[in-house]
């Protein structure tokens, strides 16, 4: 799997929606260990504080849907302290215009350990993305060298700092994926985002 992701070249990536019913689609389980495994390894964690269980969300910072089910994990964190732990793997869609530079700024946070914080900063400020300079989104962050994330950040998205997001580009494309976000819970992939009712249940309930 990991060989086939890495032969997709990000260059020749288009996305097109789909139809609605394509996004209707009823939850399906992955089977594939080996592909589990590399969602896994692309996902980066949100939280050092998760545990147990193993959310992976394709994701994009300039996507409604992605911003309100990353609310959505952030509160069941809370709820549920240590019963999931949630993985973000980035999928920037080519006409959200600044969804790669964020992804590349969440990557340049990873490397200092404020990858989760960073994301929820992203996200917050999601519809000022493009108007805000990322020295301004920076100011909301807790860098203590923020100089080095700018530079970071401004690096070309060939910078091997950024393999993992043309790892999830890659991944996502081969999924075919329909829209963003694309939710895997354990070993079943959601098609459209689960609702509260459905991740409360599996996290209770379990599917593992």
């Amino acid at each position: 799997v990991a060989a086939l992701v890495g032969a997709v070249s990000v260059a020749k990536r288009a996305f097109f929606p789909a139809p609605a019913a394509a996004r209707t689609e009823k939850p399906s389980r992955i089977r594939d260990d080996s592909l589990l495994a590399e969602l896994r390894r692309i996902g980066r964690p949100l939280s050092t504080a998760g545990g147990g269980k193993q959310i992976v969300v394709l994701s994009d910072y300039q996507c409604p849907a992605c911003r309100s089910f990353h609310k959505l994990l952030r509160e069941l964190e809370a709820e549920h302290p240590g019963r999931f732990t949630a993985s973000l793997i980035h999928y920037p869609l080519d006409y959200h215009r600044f969804a790669e530079g964020a992804a590349k700024l969440a990557e340049c946070a990873a490397a200092v350990e404020r990858f989760g914080h960073v994301s929820d900063v992203l996200f917050s400020v999601q519809d000022s993305l493009g108007l805000l300079p990322w020295t301004a989104v920076i100011e909301r962050t807790d860098f203590d060298d923020p100089g080095s994330v700018l530079a970071c950040a401004n690096a070309s998205i060939d910078d091997a700092r950024f393999n993992r997001i043309r790892d999830g580009i890659a991944i996502g494309t081969m999924l075919r994926i329909a829209g963003t976000p694309l939710v895997v819970l354990g070993e079943t992939r959601y098609h459209s985002p689960p609702s509260r009712d459905e991740v409360r249940r599996w996290l209770l309930d379990g599917d593992e």
